[in-house]
């Protein structure tokens, strides 16, 4: 077999250690100094197969290439899952907030909803596939009437055809009652909470309107979920502010909400956060490395998982890191404009569409369409040579676009894993 030596890495892992890696071929190995050597004279084409080592080395290697996860050609927009945006509404004032939620109060009208509705159900049953239905916002909740309107119609109309519903929602879980939370325990399949930290630092990122913290009543509503064994997991932003306190977070959530999943997400100065910068801004990469690791390490054997967009899975390799653009996500925004990014749904670059409310229809943009599907990490330069770009994949697109860099975060999260996955860390190496 011939095997591309380009998509092999020798990493630098400590003095004499350093990490073998090739995603494509599933190998991952600790090699000495002198081994990583040689293994890279080979990659530079300095040595050929008939060195000793190598022959050995190479005779071990998997005779068959892993298929990264890619970039489906669609020769028809057909999506089977449909976000709604039902509002820009939103009860906080997050210093951060990257769609400037509750600046206006545009409510998406019922025609709208229903006819994206009828348009994602169409394919389902056309392709005999469940119904994907999500919302966001905003603040979904704020839009309580409209949202469990489209609930109703999605469930009686799914039922009519013999389809499968699956509904998820991004809530700020600082917008409703027990009445409230009650129907979200009762129709939705799972959500993320944000909860930044205990109160001094989440009430700073996530104050109410008029200034009041929240983070009161997102932890009662968050326990009556848990209590509830209503899946759901934590997001925490992470700033300036709480990135010395990660492992403090940690420990506080896996005392209180043992075995949720935590994702922890560095800030991206946008929206909010560009107009309050001098108060609130990005940690650095090494900052957030360093307080993310110590905080992995510790929840390996305390009842917590934590994650961050970067991992998939350390030997499953893609070359898309968001499906929601190359295979474009339907979202509408509020005024009926089509969108595939949830991060931003104002962001004009991601948008393919709209509703024509005097036609009754969608229209597409097609070629826009089957330029969000050739999105893959090929098409970035500085992803050529890079050991992370078979899990990165050339990381979100939406942060590419704002300028946003997270190679160094990116590249020594993944080169933790494998070393925990090689054992490394627990030899104290």
């Amino acid at each position: 077999m011939k095997y591309c030596k380009e998509d092999m890495f020798i990493i630098p892992y400590q003095d004499n250690i350093f990490i073998f890696y090739a995603p494509l071929y599933g190998i991952l190995m600790s090699v000495n100094r002198e081994a990583a050597y040689i293994i890279k004279k080979y990659l530079n084409n300095e040595l050929d197969e008939n060195n000793a080592f190598l022959k050995k080395l190479i005779s071990n290697f998997p005779s068959k290439q892993i298929t990264p996860e890619n970039n489906r050609i669609i020769d028809e927009f057909a999506p089977t899952t449909l976000g709604l945006a039902l509002s820009t509404l939103c009860n906080l004032n997050c210093v951060y907030c990257h769609e400037n939620a509750g600046a206006n109060s545009n409510v998406m009208h019922w025609d709208i909803a229903k006819s994206a509705i009828d348009f994602v159900l169409g394919n389902c049953i056309k392709f005999k596939k469940n119904l994907n239905l999500r919302f966001l916002g905003g603040e979904p909740t704020m839009a309580w009437d409209l949202l469990v309107k489209c609930i109703s119609y999605a469930k009686t109309n799914c039922y009519k055809h013999n389809i499968s519903l699956q509904t998820y929602i991004t809530i700020t879980n600082a917008a409703f009652n027990k009445k409230k939370a009650k129907f979200i325990k009762e129709n939705f399949k799972g959500f993320y909470i944000s909860l930044d930290g205990l109160s001094e630092d989440h009430d700073f990122h996530r104050p109410f309107k008029n200034g009041k913290g929240s983070f009161s009543i997102v932890y009662q509503n968050a326990k009556y979920f848990y209590n509830n064994n209503v899946p759901f997991g934590i997001r925490v932003t992470v700033t300036n502010r709480n990135v010395n306190k990660l492992l403090g977070i940690v420990k506080f959530i896996s005392k209180n909400f043992p075995n949720i999943e935590l994702a922890f997400e560095p800030l991206v100065q946008i929206g909010r956060a560009e107009i309050n910068q001098s108060s609130i801004y990005p940690p650095t990469h090494k900052n957030f490395c360093d307080n993310y690791l110590k905080a992995l390490s510790y929840s390996v054997n305390n009842q917590i998982k934590i994650k961050n967009s970067l991992i998939n899975h350390i030997m499953k390799p893609r070359t898309v890191y968001c499906n929601s653009i190359t295979h474009p996500l339907m979202i509408l925004t509020p005024t009926g404009e089509i969108t595939c990014c949830s991060r931003k749904t104002s962001d004009k670059f991601f948008h393919f569409g709209k509703f024509d409310i005097d036609k009754n229809k969608f229209e597409f943009n097609l070629n826009k369409i089957k330029q969000l599907n050739r999105i893959n990490v090929h098409l970035y330069d500085n992803c050529k040579e890079c050991f992370c770009k078979y899990i990165c994949a050339g990381d979100c697109e939406h942060l590419r676009q704002s300028g946003f860099n997270r190679c160094i975060t990116n590249k020594e999260i993944l080169k933790y894993h494998l070393a925990n996955e090689l054992g490394l860390l627990t030899k104290g190496e």
